[in-house]
C-alpha cells in the first residue's frame, strides 16, 4: 500500500496529429502519430498495424531500386490515408471503452445489452460480432479498426431497438433480431468490404 500511495502518478492521454507526412521529407508512425490510452489493450498492435501498411506499400510504391523523392512522398500520404482513419477509430473506441468500464458496468440496462449482444453473436456469427471481438481478433476480411467502429455504432442501435422494454434476454425477439441484422447490418459490412467470418474468437 506505501509503495502504491507513495508512486507518481503517471499521465494517460491521445495523442491526434492533423498531418503524419511533411513533403516525402518525415513520416510519423506508432505512438509519434497516434498514441491511445490503454483502453483496448490496442497500442501496440495499431503501431504495428503501422508498419506493416508502410512496408506493403514501400513494396509496391518505391520497390528497391526505385526509391525517388517523388515516390517516397506518394508512400508517405498514401500511408496517412490509409491509417489514419483507423488509428482515429480506435483511439475514439480505447476512450470510450473506458467510460464504459467506469460507469456503465453496474447499470442493468448496459448488462442486458451485453448479453443480448453475446446471444446475437453465438447465433448469427458470420453476420454479427461484437466491436471487442471485431478490434481484438479482426484485421483479416478488412475488419479494420474504422470498420468495427462504424459497425459498432450500427450494431448499439439494433441492440437498442431490440432490447427495448426488456426485462431479461430470454425475452429477445430472435425473428426481429435477425431482419434487422439483414436489414441496417449486412449492407454496410458490403459496403465497407467486410467478411466478418475472418473474425476468430
Amino acid at each position: 500500500v506505501q509503495q502504491m500511495l507513495q508512486n507518481p502518478v503517471g499521465t494517460l492521454g491521445t495523442i491526434r496529429t492533423k498531418r503524419w507526412q511533411a513533403h516525402g521529407k518525415v513520416v510519423l508512425v506508432g505512438d509519434s502519430a497516434h498514441a491511445i490510452v490503454p483502453f483496448f489493450g490496442q497500442g501496440m498492435n495499431c503501431g504495428f498495424e503501422d508498419v506493416s501498411v508502410f512496408s506493403a506499400l514501400l513494396t509496391e510504391l518505391a520497390p528497391p531500386g526505385q526509391l525517388s523523392p517523388a515516390a517516397t512522398a506518394t508512400v508517405f500520404q498514401r500511408f496517412e490515408e490509409a491509417r489514419k482513419p483507423n488509428a482515429d477509430a480506435i483511439a475514439d473506441m480505447a476512450l470510450e471503452n473506458c467510460t464504459e468500464m467506469m460507469s456503465k458496468t453496474a447499470d442493468q440496462s448496459f448488462l442486458l445489452r451485453k448479453k443480448a449482444e453475446n446471444v446475437l453473436e453465438n447465433t448469427f456469427a458470420a453476420k454479427f460480432r461484437s466491436r471487442y471481438a471485431m478490434v481484438c481478433y479482426g484485421g483479416a476480411g478488412n475488419v479494420t479498426y474504422r470498420a468495427a467502429q462504424v459497425l459498432g455504432e450500427q450494431q448499439a442501435k439494433i441492440l437498442g431497438d431490440l432490447c427495448a422494454g426488456l426485462g431479461d434476454v430470454d425475452q429477445l425477439d430472435m425473428t426481429q433480431a435477425a431482419a434487422l441484422i439483414d436489414e441496417r447490418l449486412v449492407p454496410l459490412q458490403r459496403e465497407l468490404g467486410v467478411d466478418l467470418s475472418t473474425v476468430k474468437v
